[in-house]
Protein backbone atom coordinates (compact mmCIF):
# COMPACT_ATOMS: atom_id res chain seq x y z
CA UNK A 1 0.00 0.00 0.00
CA UNK A 2 1.04 3.47 -0.57
CA UNK A 3 1.26 6.35 1.96
CA UNK A 4 2.83 9.50 2.42
CA UNK A 5 4.60 9.77 6.00
CA UNK A 6 4.18 12.52 8.33
CA UNK A 7 8.16 12.49 8.57
CA UNK A 8 9.14 12.67 5.27
CA UNK A 9 8.88 15.89 3.31
CA UNK A 10 9.79 15.31 -0.79
CA UNK A 11 8.78 16.76 -3.96
CA UNK A 12 5.13 15.78 -3.55
CA UNK A 13 5.85 12.13 -4.32
CA UNK A 14 4.10 9.48 -2.65
CA UNK A 15 6.00 7.19 -0.48
CA UNK A 16 5.58 3.13 -0.59
CA UNK A 17 5.75 1.84 2.35
CA UNK A 18 5.98 -2.71 2.37
CA UNK A 19 6.47 -5.85 4.64
CA UNK A 20 9.59 -7.38 2.93
CA UNK A 21 10.98 -11.01 3.75
CA UNK A 22 13.40 -10.98 0.40
CA UNK A 23 12.79 -14.53 0.51
CA UNK A 24 14.57 -15.23 3.49
CA UNK A 25 13.36 -17.91 6.39
CA UNK A 26 14.87 -15.76 8.84
CA UNK A 27 12.26 -13.15 8.07
CA UNK A 28 9.43 -14.97 7.16
CA UNK A 29 7.90 -14.56 10.51
CA UNK A 30 9.19 -11.38 11.15
CA UNK A 31 9.42 -9.47 7.49
CA UNK A 32 10.82 -6.11 7.57
CA UNK A 33 8.90 -2.94 7.22
CA UNK A 34 10.51 -0.84 4.60
CA UNK A 35 9.71 2.30 2.92
CA UNK A 36 10.80 2.91 -0.13
CA UNK A 37 11.88 6.96 -0.84
CA UNK A 38 13.50 7.01 -4.08
CA UNK A 39 14.43 3.84 -6.32
CA UNK A 40 17.65 5.76 -8.06
CA UNK A 41 19.52 6.83 -5.79
CA UNK A 42 18.06 3.93 -3.52
CA UNK A 43 16.84 5.36 -0.66
CA UNK A 44 14.77 3.38 2.26
CA UNK A 45 13.89 3.48 6.14
CA UNK A 46 13.46 0.12 7.33
CA UNK A 47 11.39 0.49 10.59
CA UNK A 48 11.04 -1.59 13.58
CA UNK A 49 15.20 -2.57 13.24
CA UNK A 50 16.30 -1.64 16.77
CA UNK A 51 14.76 -2.29 20.31
CA UNK A 52 14.92 0.39 23.10
CA UNK A 53 17.03 -1.41 25.08
CA UNK A 54 19.87 -1.68 22.03
CA UNK A 55 19.49 2.16 21.72
CA UNK A 56 19.99 2.92 25.65
CA UNK A 57 23.08 0.71 25.89
CA UNK A 58 24.73 2.37 22.78
CA UNK A 59 24.07 5.60 24.32
CA UNK A 60 26.14 4.41 27.45
CA UNK A 61 28.77 3.02 25.40
CA UNK A 62 30.06 6.37 23.99
CA UNK A 63 33.80 7.54 25.27
CA UNK A 64 33.16 11.01 25.78
CA UNK A 65 36.85 11.40 26.68
CA UNK A 66 37.60 11.06 22.77
CA UNK A 67 35.06 13.53 22.18
CA UNK A 68 36.17 16.36 18.83
CA UNK A 69 34.31 19.51 19.37
CA UNK A 70 33.26 21.50 15.98
CA UNK A 71 31.42 24.61 15.30
CA UNK A 72 29.00 22.65 13.68
CA UNK A 73 29.06 19.54 15.73
CA UNK A 74 30.19 17.21 18.68
CA UNK A 75 32.11 14.27 17.09
CA UNK A 76 31.75 11.45 19.47
CA UNK A 77 33.84 8.07 19.64
CA UNK A 78 32.40 4.31 20.75
CA UNK A 79 33.33 2.49 23.28
CA UNK A 80 35.11 -1.19 21.72
CA UNK A 81 32.20 -2.67 23.58
CA UNK A 82 29.99 -0.44 21.27
CA UNK A 83 31.95 -1.15 18.11
CA UNK A 84 31.49 -4.86 19.01
CA UNK A 85 27.56 -4.90 19.54
CA UNK A 86 27.38 -2.84 16.24
CA UNK A 87 29.25 -5.46 14.36
CA UNK A 88 27.57 -8.70 15.71
CA UNK A 89 24.04 -8.76 16.58
CA UNK A 90 23.40 -5.14 14.62
CA UNK A 91 25.32 -5.92 11.38
CA UNK A 92 23.65 -9.02 10.67
CA UNK A 93 20.14 -7.73 10.92
CA UNK A 94 21.61 -4.57 8.97
CA UNK A 95 22.84 -7.30 6.75
CA UNK A 96 19.09 -8.81 6.42
CA UNK A 97 17.68 -5.35 6.08
CA UNK A 98 20.16 -3.85 2.87
CA UNK A 99 20.70 -7.09 1.34
CA UNK A 100 24.40 -6.89 1.82
CA UNK A 101 24.70 -10.45 3.05
CA UNK A 102 28.36 -10.44 3.36
CA UNK A 103 28.62 -6.89 3.98
CA UNK A 104 31.72 -5.14 5.45
CA UNK A 105 30.81 -1.86 7.54
CA UNK A 106 33.13 0.33 7.72
CA UNK A 107 34.19 1.78 11.91
CA UNK A 108 30.78 3.37 13.32
CA UNK A 109 30.58 7.21 14.06
CA UNK A 110 28.62 8.97 16.49
CA UNK A 111 27.65 12.78 16.17
CA UNK A 112 26.13 15.01 18.17
CA UNK A 113 24.16 18.21 17.22
CA UNK A 114 22.67 20.93 19.27
CA UNK A 115 20.71 24.29 19.08
CA UNK A 116 24.13 25.78 20.33
CA UNK A 117 26.12 24.57 17.31
CA UNK A 118 26.72 26.63 14.22
CA UNK A 119 25.12 26.20 10.57
CA UNK A 120 26.72 23.02 9.43
CA UNK A 121 27.58 22.75 5.72
CA UNK A 122 29.34 20.40 5.08
CA UNK A 123 27.91 16.77 3.56
CA UNK A 124 27.91 14.28 6.82
CA UNK A 125 29.56 11.61 4.30
CA UNK A 126 31.94 12.54 1.74
CA UNK A 127 32.05 11.94 -2.00
CA UNK A 128 33.96 8.57 -2.58
CA UNK A 129 33.96 5.56 -4.69
CA UNK A 130 35.36 3.62 -1.71
CA UNK A 131 31.83 3.30 -0.24
CA UNK A 132 28.84 1.22 -1.96
CA UNK A 133 26.56 2.31 0.72
CA UNK A 134 25.19 4.03 4.10
CA UNK A 135 23.52 3.96 7.04
CA UNK A 136 22.46 5.76 9.38
CA UNK A 137 20.16 6.13 12.96
CA UNK A 138 19.65 7.97 15.40
CA UNK A 139 20.70 7.55 19.59
CA UNK A 140 18.66 10.35 20.74
CA UNK A 141 16.11 12.88 18.35
CA UNK A 142 15.97 16.88 18.72
CA UNK A 143 12.50 18.35 19.39
CA UNK A 144 13.19 20.29 16.04
CA UNK A 145 15.11 20.19 13.27
CA UNK A 146 17.77 17.83 12.66
CA UNK A 147 16.10 15.94 9.61
CA UNK A 148 18.57 14.22 6.96
CA UNK A 149 18.34 16.48 3.61
CA UNK A 150 19.40 15.33 0.16
CA UNK A 151 19.00 18.44 -2.05
CA UNK A 152 19.60 17.13 -5.68
CA UNK A 153 16.36 15.19 -4.70
CA UNK A 154 14.27 17.94 -2.80
CA UNK A 155 14.27 15.42 -0.06
CA UNK A 156 13.65 15.66 3.82
CA UNK A 157 13.79 12.77 6.15
CA UNK A 158 12.75 12.83 9.89
CA UNK A 159 14.09 9.69 10.96
CA UNK A 160 11.94 7.97 14.14
CA UNK A 161 13.94 6.47 16.79
CA UNK A 162 14.12 2.96 15.68
CA UNK A 163 14.20 3.12 12.51
CA UNK A 164 17.47 3.06 9.93
CA UNK A 165 17.59 5.22 6.99
CA UNK A 166 20.10 3.07 3.74
CA UNK A 167 21.09 4.67 0.70
CA UNK A 168 23.10 4.29 -2.11
CA UNK A 169 26.04 5.72 -2.53
CA UNK A 170 27.16 4.98 -6.27
CA UNK A 171 25.50 4.51 -9.56
CA UNK A 172 25.10 1.78 -12.14
CA UNK A 173 28.66 2.87 -13.63
CA UNK A 174 30.04 2.15 -9.71
CA UNK A 175 31.08 6.12 -9.59
CA UNK A 176 30.24 8.64 -6.98
CA UNK A 177 26.53 9.83 -7.20
CA UNK A 178 25.97 12.88 -6.48
CA UNK A 179 22.78 12.72 -6.18
CA UNK A 180 23.20 11.13 -2.83
CA UNK A 181 24.95 13.80 -0.98
CA UNK A 182 23.52 14.84 2.12
CA UNK A 183 23.05 17.05 5.01
CA UNK A 184 22.17 17.45 8.40
CA UNK A 185 19.83 20.34 9.45
CA UNK A 186 19.84 22.53 11.56
CA UNK A 187 18.87 21.54 15.24
CA UNK A 188 16.57 24.27 16.42
CA UNK A 189 15.34 22.63 20.03
CA UNK A 190 17.23 19.93 22.08
CA UNK A 191 19.90 17.67 20.68
CA UNK A 192 20.39 14.96 18.15
CA UNK A 193 22.81 12.28 18.85
CA UNK A 194 23.34 10.29 15.12
CA UNK A 195 25.34 7.13 14.72
CA UNK A 196 26.55 6.20 10.92
CA UNK A 197 28.78 3.90 8.50
CA UNK A 198 29.53 2.86 5.47
CA UNK A 199 29.11 -0.49 3.75
CA UNK A 200 32.71 -1.14 1.58
CA UNK A 201 32.54 -1.14 -2.55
Amino acid sequence: SSATSNHITTNSRAQDCRLVNGNLPQLTLQPLEVEFLSLDPYIVIHHNVLRAQEINDLQRLIDHEEEKVTLASKQLKFTKLAQKKLSTSLAKRLQFATGHASAVFNEWQVQRWSYEDAVHTEPLLSATTQTQANVLFNLHTPKLGGGIVFPQLEMGIRLPANAVLYWTHLNEYHEYDYRSKQHVCPVVAGAQLTAYSSVRA
